[in-house]
């Protein structure tokens, strides 16, 4: 697979990640987020775009990047 890089931004505790997904439409902030169950016994994992002004992932849309 010869498939270029994306550069991760981390939160501390290893839960977030973000990073900048290029097309030709333009760029998107990605975000990957680990959050524990209630019970602590599971984790969910959340994958969107990124909202700007609430730094929160938003999962209903769908971004086409073509590249």
């Amino acid at each position: 697979m010869n498939e270029d890089k994306y550069f991760l931004k981390v939160d501390a505790d290893f839960f977030s990640f973000e990073f900048e997904s290029h097309g030709k439409n333009g760029s998107v902030t990605k975000i990957v987020r680990f959050t524990k169950s209630e019970s602590e016994e599971y984790y969910n994992l959340g994958f969107g775009d990124k909202n700007e002004q609430t730094g929160e992932i938003n999962d209903s849309i769908t971004t086409k990047m073509v590249i």
